[in-house]
């Protein structure tokens, strides 16, 4: 009996042996993907890292654009309001130098 099961036990141990190079070979392979994939994904983040900094760059350009832009608009604003104030004590300094010549004179008298 143990003779007719040689044949049947050799051909198990040659199948299982070609079942043990094919886990092998597989794990090999799949260790293979799995280190491509962490070196892709490392990659994907240094791109993401370094869009992000160049995105975060253009925003601080930009936000400095526009505050440049708001800081010039506020000096025009101050130049113009400067004028008017000026203008407004242009036309009244006459009526105040009168007036207060007007006093000086009531004191002296």
């Amino acid at each position: 009996m143990a003779a007719e099961l040689a044949p049947v036990f050799a051909a198990l141990d040659r199948i299982e042996e070609e079942a043990a190079r094919i886990r092998r070979r597989t794990e090999r392979a799949a260790a293979q993907r799995t280190r491509e994939a962490e070196e892709q994904a490392q990659t994907i983040l240094a791109e993401a890292r370094e869009r992000a900094g160049f995105e975060r760059d253009d925003a601080l350009k930009a936000g400095g654009r526009a505050a440049d832009a708001e800081m010039v608009s506020i000096l025009q604003r101050a130049h113009h309001d400067a004028g008017e104030i000026r203008k407004v004590g242009e036309e009244r300094l006459p009526a105040l130098l009168a007036h207060v010549l007007q006093r000086v004179l009531e004191a002296g008298s």
